[in-house]
């Protein structure tokens, strides 16, 4: 029986704020009660290098939604992406005499096997996701539940983190006072917020473009196909426009904030707008052309990545839903229209879907939002003693990999 609310919160760690969302679980559903964001330091190209400035910005974050929304924080789901975050392939096997009719628990048990794969002492799995199984050497199925076989070799695909960066994080959560309910991939929790099962079902690229990284997940039928991180990100724009248009980095960023846009409805003509740039407020003209131009090109190279990652997990022309755009970076002008073109698909910016009372925060806040739902989705599954009966449930949680993880 549920108590009257569960309190979950979800805390998206980024290069430049960090996000904080708790939500309530009541017999009505999710509700949001707060959030927040900080400016966050102590990051280097997907890295942390200064734990205590995370520390600061979790706790000042933290502090304002329990002032807020008048809740209890004593833990957290936590969010990790990052350049260094990968996908790999694992086939596992396992015989049993005599034949037995597959169960749950047979499905989770080899999921928790594969979870213990040794990928190099500095991976850590966060999650494993079955593809596909062969029974007894006659074709693959999606869900081999209730059918009867000798032996099962089953596909996984497992994503995986610098084990560094996650025992980092974790630390600096607990020395802000939180307990680690557990940690997800963040487009993982994008998609959890962002899509239903069908659309996920249907296949759907989601990407989370930050100022600092960039990673994606790719989703078919009920499970993930590949995830993983790309080279470029929202810091790119900006020193692109430092180096072309020769302004310091906030006025870079203030400018493409302001007025980036990177569609083909761009303005062509002279339009002009003046800055004030440096310590001296020297007043200079910028012409928007030059501006959408530098943005558009950058964004063609970020999805030229996307597609060839598209092409090495074999999806092409199978993405029905599309591409869903999340991040801060999702929020510059004609940078969807830029993704179909180069993609072949349609393209949007993500959304969050499923939690009562949510405001207009945009896509920026979509991962912080997922990190909180899959909270609620543990509690859940917590209270109630007893495995999920579908399979797409079986990989929702994050494999308990790690000796540090307070799960």
């Amino acid at each position: 029986m549920l108590r009257p609310y569960i309190t979950v919160t979800g805390i998206d760690l980024g290069t430049t704020a960090t996000r904080v969302m708790t939500l309530v679980l009541e017999r009505a559903g999710l509700r949001v009660v707060g959030w927040s964001a900080f400016p966050a330091s102590g990051w280097e190209r997907g890295r942390l290098v200064e734990p205590q400035s995370l520390v600061d910005s979790i706790r000042r974050g933290v502090e304002e939604v329990r002032q807020s929304a008048g809740v209890e924080i004593d833990s957290a789901v936590v969010g990790i992406g990052g350049p260094e975050l990968d996908s790999y392939t694992l086939l596992l096997r396992r015989e049993y005499v005599p034949e037995r009719v597959l169960r749950q628990e047979d499905l989770q048990e080899l999921c928790d096997e594969a979870g213990k794969t040794d990928l190099g002492p500095d991976r850590a799995i966060l999650h494993v996701f079955p593809r596909s199984f062969v029974l007894d050497g006659n074709g693959r199925h999606a869900n081999p539940l209730g059918l009867s076989c000798r032996m099962m070799e089953a596909e996984f695909l497992a994503v995986a983190a610098p084990q560094d960066t996650v025992a980092r994080v974790i630390e600096a959560l607990h020395r802000a006072h939180l307990k680690v309910e557990t940690v997800v991939v963040e487009p993982v929790a994008a998609a959890y917020a962002s899509l239903i099962p069908e659309e996920w079902r249907r296949g759907a690229l989601i990407v989370d473009i930050g100022e600092g990284s960039t990673e994606y997940a790719v989703l078919l039928g009920d499970t993930l196909v590949q995830a993983g991180a790309i080279p470029i990100n929202g810091a790119h724009f900006v020193s692109d426009v430092m180096q072309v248009l020769g302004l310091p980095y906030n006025e870079a960023r203030l400018l493409i904030e302001q007025y980036g846009s990177a569609g083909a409805h761009a303005p062509l003509d002279s339009s002009t707008v003046e800055i004030v740039c440096g310590p001296d407020e020297r007043r200079r003209s910028v012409a928007l052309k030059d501006l959408h131009m530098i943005l558009a090109l950058r964004a063609e190279e970020l999805f030229e990545f996307l597609a060839r990652e598209i092409e090495q997990a074999g999806v092409q022309g199978l993405l029905g839903e599309g591409v869903f755009l999340c991040g801060g970076v999702a929020e510059l002008d004609g940078i969807c229209e830029i993704a179909e073109g180069m993609l072949g698909c349609p393209a949007q910016r993500a959304w969050v879907q499923g939690i009562l009372d949510y405001p207009d925060l945009g896509p920026a806040w979509v991962t912080a939002a997922g990190l909180a739902m899959y909270g609620a989705r543990l509690r859940l599954r917590r209270q109630a003693r007893k495995p999920m009966p579908r399979l797409m449930d079986l990989v929702r949680y994050p494999h308990r990999s790690l000796s540090t993880r307070e799960v």
